[in-house]
This record gives C-alpha cells, sequence and structure tokens, in this order.
C-alpha cells in the first residue's frame, strides 16, 4: 500500500466498533460506514438503528446497510469508491471470498481475542465463561475462513476478577481502537509483516438465551463465570415459581459444601444475600432480577419474596 493517506471504508455494527470508528475519523479518510440493517428491539419493537449508525450520523459519515444475503450491494460499493482499506470491526457478517481479492483492495479485521484462540463470534463473553484470565486484541488480514487471517498486531490485555461482559467489552474497544490505528499506519507505511496464527485454535459460538441457563450440578466457581460473561446480556437465569430469576452479581465459595441437593439455599445473610449449593462448592448471589422487574439486591429479593433455607432452584 502507498503511503499517501488512502481512503477506508469501514464497517461495523455494535457498540464495540464504536470507538474505532471514532478513533479512525479522527485521522482518516473515511469514505463510507457500511453497517447491518435497523431492527425492531425492545417491548415496544421499535425500530433501532446500530451503535455504529449513530455514530457515523453524528459525524457526518456516509453511511450503507446492505440487506443482501450475498452482500452483492457492498461489493457494488467497493467497486464503485475503490477503496485501499476495508476495515472491519464486529460487522456481524461474513464477507465472501471473491469481495476480499478486489483489485487494489486490502482487508483487515480487529478481533477481541489473541487469535487463533476464541475464532467466531462470541470471544469476549466465552473467555469469561471459561475463567480465562488474559484476553486481548488481534489485527488481522482478512481471510475466507473465518478469523484464519495473518496477523498484523496483536496485543494481549488482563481480565480482571470482577469483570464482566460489559465492562471487558468497553476495555477492549477502547484499547482495540488504538491499536486498530497503529496496525492501519503500519500498513500505509509499508512497515507491516504478515505473520501465520500461532498455538492451538479454539472457537468461540454465538451466545443464546439457552447458554445462559444455570446448571445447578457445576461448580459454584464455574456458575460465577457464567453470571459474568452473561452480564449484560441476556442474564444468567434460573428457575423460579415467578418465572425465570435473573443473577447479576454472585461470588463463588469453592470451600462451602453441604449435603443439600445442587440448587438448594443453605443460608440467607441478610444483607449480603443467600447461598445456594452448586454440584461443587457454593454460589453467594448478590444481586437479581424477578422476570418482568428491575433489577434489586439480592438482600432485597430475600425480604420481597420470602426465600427461606431449603428452597430450591431450578425446573
Amino acid at each position: 500500500m502507498s503511503t499517501s493517506p488512502g481512503s477506508i471504508v469501514f464497517a461495523g455494527t455494535p457498540q464495540l466498533a464504536v470507538p474505532s470508528l471514532q478513533t479512525l475519523a479522527r485521522s482518516e479518510n473515511i469514505v463510507a460506514v457500511v453497517t447491518q440493517p435497523d431492527r425492531r428491539s425492545g417491548r415496544g419493537q421499535k425500530l433501532t438503528p446500530p451503535a455504529v449508525k449513530t455514530s457515523a450520523t453524528s459525524m457526518k459519515l456516509p453511511v450503507y446497510q446492505p440487506d443482501s444475503p450475498s452482500l452483492d450491494d457492498l461489493r457494488e460499493l467497493l467497486v464503485q469508491l475503490q477503496p485501499d482499506l476495508l476495515v472491519v470491526v464486529a460487522f456481524g457478517r461474513i464477507l465472501p471470498g471473491d469481495l476480499l481479492t478486489l483489485p487494489g483492495l486490502f482487508c483487515i479485521n480487529l478481533h477481541p481475542s489473541l487469535l487463533p484462540r476464541y475464532r467466531g463470534p462470541a470471544p469476549i463473553p466465552r473467555a469469561l465463561i471459561n475463567g480465562d484470565t488474559e484476553t486481548g486484541i488481534t489485527i488481522q488480514k482478512i481471510a475466507p475462513e473465518v478469523d484464519s487471517g495473518q496477523v498484523i498486531l496483536q496485543q494481549s490485555l488482563p481480565i480482571y476478577p470482577d469483570d464482566t461482559c460489559g465492562t471487558l467489552s468497553e476495555r477492549l474497544a477502547r484499547e482495540g481502537a488504538a491499536i486498530l490505528h497503529r496496525a492501519i499506519q503500519l500498513i500505509k507505511a509499508n512497515a507491516f509483516s504478515l505473520v501465520p496464527q500461532q498455538g492451538d485454535v479454539s472457537f468461540a459460538p454465538k451466545i443464546t438465551k439457552s447458554t445462559a441457563k444455570i446448571d445447578w450440578s457445576l461448580s459454584g466457581t464455574r456458575l460465577h463465570h457464567l453470571i459474568r460473561a452473561m452480564n449484560p446480556w441476556p442474564g444468567a437465569y434460573t428457575g423460579f415459581h415467578r418465572g425465570p430469576l435473573k443473577l447479576w452479581k454472585s461470588m463463588p465459595l469453592p470451600d462451602y459444601n453441604t449435603s443439600s441437593p445442587p440448587g438448594t439455599v443453605v443460608e440467607t445473610q441478610g444483607e449480603k444475600g443467600f447461598i445456594v449449593q452448586t454440584g461443587e462448592g457454593s454460589l453467594c448471589v448478590l444481586e437479581t432480577q424477578v422476570s418482568g422487574k428491575r433489577r434489586t439486591s439480592a438482600a432485597d429479593f430475600l425480604r420481597g419474596y420470602h426465600i427461606k433455607r431449603g428452597h430450591i432452584f431450578g425446573d
């Protein structure tokens, strides 16, 4: 790529991509922003634009929302604009192979993991589910096989014990924007290398609401990690007579064991919450949400629903 400023088409959809777009917009020549179509969401099913569209519109950048499954309209846009770079951050669509070979186009992607670990759509919650203490950012040249591209830049970042998917996503988005900008400077100066991914490949399948269902036969530590990973969406939940009960905050108690079946409330602690026996150790629940209600402390939940020792959560 030449050392001239070059033109960039940016493709992204959720909030994770917004810091990257904002960072690049301050110093790069972004000729178009591509994002997914507006979707209906919430109880009122209101048509809602993606976070990237909202941000791009506020910066007066041209926005395109291709809707064809084949992305033919994206291909036509790239042929028309002839950008030097296609920068993809959480676009949410797999780019067809022939698009990657358009003449003069260099395609890169920001992926929020240390590839080849956690290829796929959900690297951040999967890292939390597994109790990882480290993750990172990879800037890769996009390849036809998802997340298999050669590495341009890679940087590790810690996962803190109190991180949720929300807090970790915010930090990765912020740090990733700076790393992406640095990678683009290297590409423009032709001062970069393409390094094959090193290490064992693992995958990060899509998160669904069923992923968030609590299995009390698992250890308290594993359930604590699940609760962190499902916060803020979709929320880890367990069966309750008033409908699904979401658990938003917890503390694992790996050495606290009783003879009670998993899912049983074994202790209530007033202002602290309540303790549930798990398959290994226990889990202290600190914040809950009854279906149709607001989040509340576990102490307020106890007062409102009179949960006592011996109550069993689950189906």
